[in-house]
């Protein structure tokens, strides 16, 4: 069963395996797999679920135990649930206002909103349980030691997030949106609201003393030792991992974004073994001045797929045409007098036509044909020469018809050529805006540009290793680099305020 986007909501795509599921059940000899864009729409918005079921409450769980070994405290753990929580569902109430409700991005962004206010709680708690004197007093202090470098962190976070709004997917656009909002609003109610309720709630847990862990205590003296060597081979590292860059290639092919033993991975294993095809282009014809059922325009037709189907990307190929000479065929072995065999195809096409049959294949008021190219492969590099294939075809058929490719995954296709445009303009973005958080930092452009190099050498490094390791370039990652640029600062920013 192949699913397409006629296919009305996902709940009919759930009463759709439920069928199956009891067709397997009454035939135990029978496997079956669904395949399409509204499959995989599904399955996404099926893992989105889990997350919020599961993934969710066990990072909440996580983060809980982490923040106690931090403060040893309750007290301090519950005011940091309270301060994300808000923030949780601050982001929430702003997804809901902009898109009407969850999305695959705007679910990913409700995870960062619990992450990035952990940092500055971090910050200011650890601050706190180390100064004396009444919890006014300790709040002050924490405000004078905390407040500017928070602020600073807060902002150059933001800017790694909100430098996705040039993106031009607007899921994308709108998950860098919501996590900068997060961002500043974590900061405002850490240092504007939440020492009032501190005080409001007359909270005092003591003092503790932060010590360094051992494994740092180890790591310090071994670099201070052979400072020169660490340097020396972190530049080889990253002189091998600038070269391993270069050979990143762009694929951002939703159907391999599954597990091996998930329902979509297995279904276009056994689509590639059985039909040998995954997906598909449409071309469609426009028959310009001169009419498409004429014998000059069906040899060209003719030509033209069989150049299509000569493509080793290409499976295999359904058109009108095709449905013509089956019946030119049928008509010629049913016997009928070669005077009349014209008028019988013409009329059974008619009747076709006039009941919804060949609605796939022809669009008569537009006076377009289409033509379904099957894939045996949805790669981005394969798609693209299938689709270069296309528009010499276009050219080369300019004088007789009109070509032009559709479906979706020609919409695929102008995403993944916007992946590194997009990427350039966002991280140039970002790039700025940290630079700026860092000269109002320093006063000084010559430590603005020192700072950012902590910043920039692991993007290298991890371009590198994905260089290496082989692993595409896809929109997710391009947005990961984006944040983590942002994120990478916060420790910079904490070390050379003090």
């Amino acid at each position: 069963v192949v699913v397409g986007d006629a296919l009305p909501g996902h709940g009919a795509v759930d009463r759709l395996e439920g069928f199956l599921a009891d067709l397997r059940a009454q035939n135990p000899e029978l496997s079956t797999a669904l395949l399409g864009a509204k499959i995989a729409s599904a399955a996404f918005l099926g893992e989105m679920g889990f997350q919020q079921r599961v993934i969710t409450p066990l990072l909440l769980l996580a983060l809980v135990i982490f923040l106690w070994l931090c403060y040893r405290s309750w007290q301090i753990v519950a005011w940091n649930l309270f301060v994300m929580l808000v923030c949780y569902a601050a982001t929430l109430c702003l997804i809901i206002l902009i898109e009407g409700g969850l999305g695959p991005y705007s679910s990913f962004a409700l995870m960062f909103a619990f992450i990035v206010a952990t940092t500055d709680l971090i910050h200011y708690f650890g601050r706190f349980q180390q100064v004396e004197g009444t919890t006014p007093e300790r709040l002050a202090k924490t405000r004078k030691l905390a407040f500017v470098p928070c602020l600073l962190t807060s902002l150059t976070t933001a800017a790694g997030f909100i430098a996705l709004v040039v993106n031009q997917n607007l899921p994308i656009r709108y998950f860098g949106l919501y996590c900068a909002f997060s961002c500043m609003l974590e900061w405002v109610i850490i240092f504007c609201v939440l020492p009032q309720l501190l005080i409001a709630f007359n909270f005092d847990p003591g003092t503790k003393s932060w010590k360094m862990p051992v494994l740092s205590k180890a790591i310090a003296p071994f670099i201070n030792r052979y400072a020169t060597s660490a340097v020396a081979i972190s530049m080889i590292l990253l002189a091998v991992s600038v070269v391993a860059s270069l050979s990143l290639k762009i694929d951002d092919n939703f159907y391999t974004k599954f597990v091996k033993n998930h329902s979509l991975s297995r279904a276009i294993e056994l689509f590639s073994e059985q039909f040998d095809f995954v997906g598909s282009i449409d071309v469609i014809v426009e028959r310009g001045d001169r009419a498409l059922d004429s014998p000059a325009a069906q040899a060209d037709l003719r030509d033209l797929e069989r150049e299509l189907a000569a493509h080793p990307v290409v499976s295999k190929i359904s058109s009108f045409r095709q449905v013509e000479d089956t019946l030119d065929s049928e008509i010629a072995k049913a016997g009928i007098d070669p005077d009349r065999r014209l008028e019988t195809r013409n009329s059974v096409l008619r009747l076709l036509l006039d009941y919804g049959s060949l609605r796939d294949f022809v669009n008569e008021t537009k006076g377009e044909v289409r033509t379904i190219v099957f894939l045996k492969s949805l790669a981005t590099e394969d798609l693209d020469q299938v689709l270069a294939l296309i528009d010499e075809l276009k050219a080369k058929y300019a004088s007789k018809f009109e070509i032009r490719a559709a479906g979706f995954s020609v919409i695929r296709s102008f995403i993944n050529s916007r992946v590194i445009s997009d990427f350039f303009e966002s991280f140039i973005l970002s790039f700025i805006l940290i630079f700026l958080c860092y000269v109002y930092l320093y006063r000084s452009i010559k430590w603005s540009l020192i700072a950012l190099i902590p910043n920039a050498l692991p993007l290298l490094a991890i371009s590198g290793l994905m260089g290496i390791l082989k692993v595409p370039v896809d929109t997710n990652l391009v947005i990961l680099i984006c944040v983590v640029f942002g994120v990478a600062g916060d420790n910079t920013i904490h070390l050379t305020y003090v």
